[in-house]
């Protein structure tokens, strides 16, 4: 007997929490320590197969900073080669640099310990939605850009 196909974006990878996170949870490096349905987003997003590989074994540093109502988010790989300082609100549009050097319309919401950024053309015509939500030593980011989702779990390095 099959077992029907589910979403990896249904299946949460985080436990149960009884304390809400805080922003400056994100704080930290990570180090991606698996993935699911990653190469079908990759595809979808454009992405060249040829980074790939780079993409699958990659880390990521945060450095979130918080100023009355203003939020500052530094995101970089910890190898030095790419970094973007995106400064917000939560729930205002602005514009979003990306990691990638590309800028793009986004709004940012922070709302049960989960940070939600939504960009409603990722360049192709395409809704993308990323959530990242982090428990003790793991951060969960899910990824979506019409109707693939993928998936990077990390680790705190």
């Amino acid at each position: 007997t099959r077992r029907p196909y589910t979403s990896p974006c249904s299946r949460p990878y985080l436990p149960l929490q009884t304390a809400t996170m805080s922003i400056t949870d994100l704080n930290g490096s990570w180090k991606v320590n698996s993935h699911e349905n990653f190469e079908a987003f990759l595809t979808e997003a454009g992405v060249p197969a040829e980074h790939w590989d780079h993409m699958k074994a990659g880390t990521a540093k945060y450095t979130v900073t918080v100023d009355g109502d203003s939020v500052t988010l530094v995101e970089a790989d910890t190898e030095g080669k790419h970094s973007c300082t995106n400064t917000f609100k939560f729930g205002q549009q602005f514009e979003k640099k990306g990691i990638d050097g590309k800028t793009r319309t986004a709004t940012l919401t922070f709302d049960g310990g989960v940070l939600t950024t939504t960009v409603p053309d990722m360049g192709n015509g395409k809704k993308g939605v990323f959530t990242k939500q982090a428990s003790g030593d793991t951060l969960t980011e899910t990824m979506t850009i019409g109707s693939v989702c993928g998936k990077l779990i990390y680790k705190k390095a």
